[in-house]
């Protein structure tokens, strides 16, 4: 099952988002479920519990935008897939930084989303990097194996580099 996030304050939009999503699944085998949000710090504040596959965000949101929601997902979990709908075309270079997955101008079409999830899943089957889950002081952590450069072990301590 795809866990998804949808964060948008405009409440039709997050409506015909999750109803496009929801027809996708109909036409495929993959059942989703689909966590929507109208305020980015709710998304934040459910991220710590739930581990999302594709979070989809509006940019232009009040009090976090969605490129500052963006960077605070990637930096727990570097395999997220991040999509951007938004009005403005102003902050596609930008969502390099995040490594966004995709950047869809508003209204956004089925055809964008079919193509968007269609390629989402095809990263999934079975490229998902090994990690570990460690408990460290600030909570439990995801490391991926490709990111550990060595590993030191002090008296009853391990570190990670």
């Amino acid at each position: 099952m795809l866990q998804i996030a949808l964060c948008d304050d405009d409440e039709k939009c997050l409506k015909s988002t999750k109803t496009m999503l929801e027809n996708w699944a109909n036409t495929t085998s993959f059942q989703l479920k689909i966590d929507c949000f109208d305020n980015g710090d709710y998304l934040i504040r459910e991220s710590e519990n739930t581990r999302y596959n594709i979070v989809f965000l509006d940019i232009f949101m009040p009090s976090i935008n969605g490129m500052d929601i963006a960077k605070e997902l990637r930096e727990k979990d570097r395999t997220v897939k991040i999509i951007f709908l938004t009005s403005s075309p102003e902050f596609a270079l930008q969502s390099y930084s995040v490594k966004a997955t995709g950047y869809c101008l508003k209204p956004v079409e089925y055809e964008k989303i079919k193509e968007i999830m269609d390629d989402c899943v095809a990263a999934f089957n079975g490229q998902e990097p090994e990690y570990l889950i460690l408990k460290t002081l600030g909570g439990y952590q995801k490391i991926y194996l490709h990111d550990i450069e060595y590993i030191e072990a002090q008296n009853k301590k391990v570190m990670f580099f």
